[in-house]
């Protein structure tokens, strides 16, 4: 019923009530668009990198970026993390042209300013390519806890039930980062054969009740668009012109601007 043991959820334009709890509709996964090289499979929600070296790095942004709400999500680390894997969020469009294209050097989240990650090496914290102590290193099968709150500019890690340095979501202590303002979008730097399972709530959180408040990352849960049917602000008439005047007519609304273009 929770999605854990089935190879098959749901994921769909038409928002939901799934059997997790974690209502839904189309969920975050990674973007196979945002890099070249790395294996995606299980939906996009696994990503396996057979680079190594300074040059065999990549960067893999999420298929929704956020600038408010509470958002949480799990990651479970497949390998020692001996090649290299970060994890946290990156400013977009700031870090647009630092990360790509992915064979930039040394290419991962946490490099730049407007960017936050936990290095899933020895735990530390990352920004601005500057690392401090914050948790401890991830093992083969460990589980990531991220918490991320754009209301108040915040991030927290942990893993397997325990948030690093004694932090609380729920009570908004302790982050790993504050002051954070913007547009993000979840990323992974990953290198060297390493690999990654993500789950933004198409399954459920085996950590939720620590996290009250913070939600999946999908459509249903990501605030109503100003313009919910596009048609009534822009549209599209076609004709094939005979040589007589043309009357734009059948659209649903008034345009204060028409752009005409042969086809």
């Amino acid at each position: 019923a929770d999605g854990s043991g089935v190879d098959s959820l749901l994921d769909s334009p038409t928002n939901y009530s799934a059997d997790s709890g974690n209502n839904g509709g189309n969920y975050c996964t990674w973007n196979p668009l945002s890099a070249n090289g790395p294996t995606f499979s299980q939906g996009n929600l696994t990503v396996e990198n057979s680079g190594s070296g300074p040059s065999g790095w990549r960067n893999i942004a999420s298929t929704i970026a956020v600038s408010s709400g509470k958002w949480y999500a799990e990651f479970d680390t497949v390998g020692s993390q001996n090649g290299g894997l970060f994890l946290g969020i990156q400013k977009v469009p700031e870090d647009n042209d630092q990360f790509n294209p992915g064979t930039l050097s040394n290419n991962f989240v946490g490099k730049t300013a407007n960017s936050y990650a936990l290095n899933c090496f020895n735990g530390s914290k990352r920004t601005n390519n500057s690392d401090s102590g914050y948790g401890s290193g991830m093992s083969a099968n460990d589980r990531i806890m991220m918490a991320l709150d754009l209301d108040n500019g915040k991030i927290w890690w942990g893993k397997n039930g325990t948030w690093f340095g004694s932090g609380d979501p729920d009570s908004g202590t302790n982050a790993a980062f504050t002051g954070l303002s913007g547009t993000f979008v979840f990323a992974v730097g990953i290198s060297a054969g390493e690999k990654i399972n993500s789950n933004w709530g198409q399954r459920a959180f085996a950590y939720s009740n620590n996290i009250s408040g913070f939600k999946s990352l999908c459509t249903q849960n990501l605030a109503d668009p100003t313009i919910s049917d596009g048609s009534t602000a822009m549209d599209v008439s076609l004709w094939t012109g005979n040589g007589t005047n043309k009357t734009i007519s059948g659209l649903s609304h008034s345009p204060d601007l028409a752009w005409v273009k042969a086809r």
